[in-house]
């Protein structure tokens, strides 16, 4: 260890001329670094120089001689104590964050899983009451011993109480109660030495400003036991699930019936699972000569990291179980909610009855009690008792006796806010006593921005002064900082209105005012800089409070008295540098549908904010309270400002440095085909060429004049005329090589017989003999496209679909007036063929199967014993060769063996019954008598015309063929239109 103060230097004569590792061992200095052992002894190499007895000794190292021992010290020995006190790091951040804009922040891993525990392990009993578990995200076991602390803590809780017997009473029957209502419990003496348990020291806070609890106890669960750990460092400490302070505030001014309450003992209405109450053991006895008694508590602790998340995790809870039961008490909890204080209302009397009738049973139903209830309607809190008001009908109400709520004074009588403000006097001021007085002054809305300025701005100077946190102020900053503080208890003269709405109000607008001061800011920046810094935190704060507004606001202005800032937001961001354009573009996110418009300096009101306005001022500041005067009327001074030369070349400052550079794209010649084949629609197609060429077109022009709407027909024309253009340079680049230049095309080029040629815009369309016509010009003269291009099926997909998928004709006919496609019928009949809907609206109907075969075509029998017949004809037959000759109608009988399927053919000159007798005679002459004949009738003979079937039929009818049917018995007619009936098929 170094010495606490410099010894006599003449200590560095006893060694000699030894090198050392320290010349200047003897000086008392700081610290510079701090080895450990596994570095210190490899450095020493064991030789010593001792001085003897009780002097100094020298150790040889790497680094030189040590010098250690005891020395003889001239100088006074000095008492030291060290203190380490962390309360101005908390008022420094609560004192900042007041002034910070609210925003959501995304839930961390160990944040997701203490919700997620909570959804799986919390209940509810018999009586509605909840049931949790503690929230370990590490195993509990790893707890070490704590009961020997914790009586010594007791112990030294007891000293303390019996000094002070008022609160040592407070203490008594906190405790009593906390027992009488079952919040806690004797461990029984089977389960004293249960090793999985924890005993938690506790310690009382007394609180003069509640109306209720004075005394509160409070559990030390931060304690470290044996282990160096404690309970807090095993709980999951969870996400804050109610809103911020801000909104409800905001929406607390909206309500015309306002009602306040807060939750009784809400902690300790929600129950600890009962294997999770060991690790809230406690030692408690009434008095010190009475034995040490082990408690458990049962219900939520004060002072456990997780208890504010399970307490307010558990009431949204109810909300959300009870919703569909209380629909208004829901919505009032899930919103109006901080912690366990209720901050709501109503727009008329009779709903504000309602809330309060169903917050009352919807709290019962989940086991908690509200009280403390507080309206500026005395008839909206018409149903509830004395006392559980915060003030009763008898007195206080009308003695402007203002309410905490929240932090905040509020006079429930005329229906304002107020402030509470307590000065406490000193002899010596200090960096850390200003501190402490600044940030008592609670001003969550910012009403007291322009006096809290003036304290931020003295605070600021205290630190360019570099004073230590306990140093005492120079006599002329202490003098200053006096006048201001005596000041300060002017600040409870001022009123504010709760309701910032008037009744029935018909329009609603939001107005926002920013400005900066280069004074309230410790780094330098250009004042431009820094108004647009306030137009950033004007528009976070619209951002943060048009969400909560639960009114139609019509319209949002924002005001700003720089013109640069307002030329800043009318640009695009990336003209500038990175901290204008940054801040540009998020003020345009926040504020899209916001005006933003030009005040002056002296009718902004948020001047006043920035350069500071003293406690004896500020009430009869009506522009800061109250806006300027135009307000109120129905028209604005909407202010604009001249683009003149001051005002661009001030701008010019913030402007980025551009370099224009020339780039040369080689593009593959398969870009094309790879571009159109990405798209499946030739809507699509055209619109991405049409985006592609407005971009085109806007690179060239001024920001002003770029097109940024919808796109228009002639931009869709535009772009389907360089569609074709690309698929004619890519399919016939020969021929618009040669009509591009003026030339003919070689005569033996497949395109000759459309006369094509090329167009005022490029393009080559089909000739012909039709230019003196009244047709259009597309179908005068069609563009020539060919057949196997990915963007020519998408047009002749396009128009299948548009002519409600028509058939290959009528497609081909409509694509004829605009288009002429080489093959086009092949090309029209594949898209045709690959429509999805058009095959699913052509299907394929099921066949009958055939039945089985008649028993004489699959059994063996001689030729021709069954035999079908039927004819065919008529045939001509010329008589001769040469002129003069005839011709002759003729017939042909066909016989067919039915069982080997032998034909027969007989020709006969007519379809008389003698010709037909004739022939049947021939074949039984020739081939032997059937046993049976099948013949048709004649409606299915194919290829017959009309006139024979008329013929047959009537011959069917002759007397004579029908009797010698009947005769001979073979014949068996088929039924008309039954082919089956043949015994063939």
């Amino acid at each position: 260890m170094i010495p606490h103060h410099d010894l006599d230097s003449l200590m560095r004569e006893l060694f000699g001329d030894i090198s050392l590792a320290d010349r200047a061992f003897y000086k008392s200095c700081p610290i510079d670094v701090l080895l450990g052992v596994d570095l210190t002894l490899p450095l020493l190499r064991g030789q010593t120089l001792s001085m003897g007895k009780d002097k100094p000794f020298a150790i040889l190292s790497e680094l030189g001689w040590i010098i250690g021992g005891k020395a003889n010290s001239s100088g006074q020995n000095s008492l030291q104590v060290n203190h380490i006190q962390l309360v101005s790091d908390h008022l420094i951040n609560k004192f900042w964050e007041l002034d910070s804009v609210p925003c959501a922040k995304p839930l961390t891993s160990l944040e997701e899983a203490c919700e997620d525990h909570f959804l799986k392990t919390h209940s509810r009993d018999e009586n509605g009451r909840y049931t949790v578990r503690l929230p370990f995200h590490t195993p509990p076991t790893r707890l070490g011993n704590s009961k020997q602390n914790a009586i010594r803590r007791l112990v030294s809780v007891e000293r303390h109480l019996i000094s002070n017997p008022e609160k040592y009473k407070l203490y008594r029957n906190f405790m009593k109660e906390y027992l009488d209502l079952k919040h806690m419990e004797l461990v029984p003496d089977s389960e004293i030495n249960n090793s999985n348990s924890l005993y938690l020291p506790h310690h009382g806070i007394v609180s003069d400003t509640s109306c209720t609890t004075k005394l509160r106890v409070v559990f030390d669960a931060s304690s470290k036991t044996s282990s160096g750990l404690s309970l807090n460092d095993l709980l999951m400490v969870g996400p804050r699930v109610q809103p911020e302070l801000f909104p409800i505030l905001i929406q607390f001014r909206i309500f015309n019936v306002a009602i306040c309450a807060d939750v009784e003992k809400m902690f300790r209405q929600i129950k600890i699972h009962e294997e999770d109450v060991d690790w809230q053991r406690i030692l408690w006895r009434d008095s010190p000569t009475e034995p040490i008694k082990e408690y458990r508590l049962t219900t939520v602790t004060y002072g456990t990291s997780s208890a504010p998340f399970i307490s307010t995790r558990t009431l949204r809870q109810l909300a959300i179980d009870e919703q569909e039961n209380f629909p208004a008490a829901s919505r009032a909890t899930l919103c109006h909610f901080y912690v366990d204080d209720l901050l709501s209302g109503s727009a008329t009397r009779k709903g504000a009855i309602q809330l309060v009738s169903e917050l009352q049973e919807m709290m019962k139903r989940g086991g908690f009690s509200l009280r403390k209830w507080v309206s500026n309607d005395p008839d909206a809190l018409s149903n509830i008792p004395e006392e559980l008001k915060a003030v009763d009908s008898k007195h206080t109400i009308k003695d402007d006796q203002p309410i905490k709520i929240l932090g905040i004074a509020l006079l429930p009588d005329v229906d304002k806010f107020t402030f509470t403000i307590t000065v406490n006097e000193t002899d010596v001021w200090t960096k850390r006593k200003v501190l402490s007085e600044v940030a008592k002054i609670f001003d969550p809305l910012g009403w007291l921005a322009p006096t809290v300025i003036i304290s931020k701005i003295f605070l600021q100077d205290l630190w360019c002064h570099h004073l230590s946190w306990d140093e005492e102020l120079p006599n002329s900053l202490a003098r200053q900082w006096r006048i201001f503080q005596k000041q300060l208890p002017l600040l409870t003269k001022i009123k504010i209105p709760r309701c910032i709405l008037i009744p029935q109000a018909i329009d609603v607008q939001v107005h926002g005012f920013c400005d900066s001061l280069e004074k309230a800011y410790l780094k330098t920046q250009s004042l431009p800089r820094l108004e647009l810094c306030s137009a950033l935190l004007l528009a976070n704060l619209l951002h943060a409070t048009l969400p909560t507004l639960t009114v139609r606001i019509s319209e949002t202005f924002a005001w700003s008295d720089s013109k640069i800032t307002l030329a800043w937001l009318k640009s695009e961001p990336r003209r500038w540098q990175p901290f204008v354009a940054n801040r540009v573009a998020q003020i345009q996110e926040l504020t899209p549908n916001v005006h933003w418009n030009f005040v002056s300096g002296l009718e902004n009101l948020a001047d006043s904010g920035t350069r500071g306005i003293p406690p004896t001022k500020l009430e009869k500041c009506d522009l800061w309270f109250n806006g300027p005067d135009w307000l109120r009327s129905s028209t604005f001074p909407i202010g604009e400002f001249e683009d003149n030369p001051q005002l661009q070349e001030e701008m010019s400052t913030e402007a980025k440095r551009t370099s224009k550079l020339v780039m040369l794209t080689v593009v593959n010649a398969t870009f094309k085909a790879e571009f159109f084949q990405k798209f499946s629609s030739w809507n699509k197609l055209k619109r991405v060429v049409a985006y592609c060429l407005r971009f085109v077109k806007n690179c060239s022009l001024a920001a002003c004049k770029r097109r940024k709407s919808f796109l228009i027909k002639a931009e869709l024309n535009e772009a389907e005329k360089a569609i074709f253009k690309f698929i004619q340079h890519d399919h016939f680049s020969m021929e618009v090589s040669y009509l591009s230049a003026g030339k003919q095309l070689p005569s033996s080029n497949k395109l000759i017989p459309l006369t094509p040629f090329y167009d005022d815009f490029g393009i080559i369309r089909v000739g012909g003999r039709l230019k003196n016509s009244i047709l259009p010009e597309s179908q005068k003269h069609p563009i020539l496209l060919p057949k196997t291009d990915h963007a020519v099926n998408l047009i002749i997909t396009d128009y299948h679909v548009k002519l409600l998928h028509a058939g290959p004709q009528l497609l081909q006919a409509a694509l004829r007036e605009k288009c002429w496609i080489l093959s086009a019928r092949d090309a029209v009949r594949r898209v045709v063929r690959r429509c999805i809907p058009c095959f699913r609206n052509r299907p394929k109907f099921t066949e009958q199967i055939m039945g089985d075969l008649p028993e004489f075509r699959v059994c063996p029998s001689s030729v021709f014993q069954r035999t079908g017949l039927d004819f065919a004809g008529p045939f001509l037959i010329r008589s001769s060769k040469g002129r003069g000759s005839h011709n002759t109608k003729c017939y042909v009988y066909v016989f067919v063996c039915l069982g080997t399927k032998a034909v027969h053919f007989e020709v006969v000159s007519d379809l008389t019954s003698r010709a037909f007798i004739a022939c049947l005679k021939r074949f039984v002459a020739r081939r032997g008598k059937p046993s049976e004949i099948f013949c048709d009738q004649g409606t299915n003979i194919y290829g017959a015309s009309r006139d024979l079937k008329r013929e047959f039929r009537q011959l069917m009818k002759e007397d004579a063929i029908h009797q010698s049917l009947v005769t001979d018995n073979i014949f068996h007619f088929n039924p008309p239109s039954a082919p089956p009936f043949g015994r063939l098929q």
